[in-house]
């Protein structure tokens, strides 16, 4: 929630804080 979908490549890294995936 905390990284858009646009950012995915960041969200990758951090899957724990960003639990979208």
């Amino acid at each position: 929630m905390a990284v858009p979908k646009r950012k995915v490549s960041r969200a990758r890294r951090d899957k724990r804080r960003s639990q979208v995936w």
